[in-house]
C-alpha cells in the first residue's frame, strides 16, 4: 500500500522513539508509557527546553533533537563553495 521508502522512514521514526523512550525509562525511573510520551513531546516540540529538570532528562532531550535531525545522505546538503558543482557550475 505504501512505498518502501515511506515504510522504512516510519519504521525508523518508531524505532527512534522507542529507543529514546527506553533510555529515558532507564535513566529517569518513569513508567515506560510516560517515558514514551516525553520522548514524543521532545521530538515534536523541541522548543520547550527541560530547564530545571534533572540532568539525565536534559541529556535525553538533547539526544532527541539529534535523533530528529537524523543522518543526512551525502550530497543532500551542499557545503558553501560547492553549490552546483555536479553540473560543472562553480558556486559562490
Amino acid at each position: 500500500m505504501f512505498s518502501r521508502r515511506l515504510r522504512r522512514s516510519l519504521f525508523g521514526l518508531i524505532a527512534r522513539v522507542f529507543g529514546l523512550a527506553g533510555a529515558s525509562w532507564l535513566t529517569t525511573g518513569d513508567s515506560l508509557v510516560h517515558a514514551t510520551y516525553l520522548s514524543l513531546l521532545d521530538l515534536f516540540a523541541i522548543d520547550d527546553p527541560a530547564m530545571g529538570e534533572p540532568m539525565n532528562r536534559q541529556i535525553i532531550q538533547l539526544l532527541s533533537w539529534h535523533v530528529l535531525r537524523g543522518r543526512r545522505r551525502p550530497g543532500s546538503s551542499p557545503r558553501s563553495g560547492q553549490v552546483g558543482t555536479e553540473h560543472g557550475i562553480k558556486g559562490a
